[in-house]
């Protein structure tokens, strides 16, 4: 009984010391998304995930514009908390995965995506093809 015990706290205590620290992820501790990068429109892009739609990405890309990804157009797309790469429609998992490591895990709604359009004096969303 006692050598259990003892196996459990060890094992406890070696998972809270794998994996990635808080301070690497900083879309854990501020209001921003994960870096993403991929392949898109026949070229390599680095841009903050802002949400996980139903039918593709919305990004901020390295130039500070707001643009859609369909899914189909998205290949190699990387994450820091996705073990592997993303091409084309995600799985449930790494959808949920993709989610949390947006800025806006429960969506982009109308009102915030006209705000984040103003803040860039972008007239609407640029789409990648």
């Amino acid at each position: 009984m006692r050598s259990s015990t003892v196996l459990t706290i060890l094992f406890f205590a070696a998972g809270c010391t794998n994996g990635p620290a808080v301070s690497s992820l900083p879309f854990v501790t501020a209001p921003i998304g994960s870096d993403a990068t991929f392949f898109g429109a026949g070229t390599a892009m680095t841009a903050e995930l802002v949400a996980v739609q139903d039918s593709g990405y919305v990004f901020i890309n390295s130039r500070d514009r707001v643009v859609f990804a369909p899914f189909a157009s998205v290949r190699n797309l990387r994450i820091p908390t996705l073990r592997r790469a993303v091409s084309g429609t995600p799985s449930e998992a790494n959808r949920r995965a993709l989610r949390l490591a947006s800025r806006y895990p429960q969506g982009v709604s109308p009102g915030i995506l006209k705000a984040l359009l103003a803040r860039r004096s972008q007239p609407a969303v640029e789409r990648i093809q």
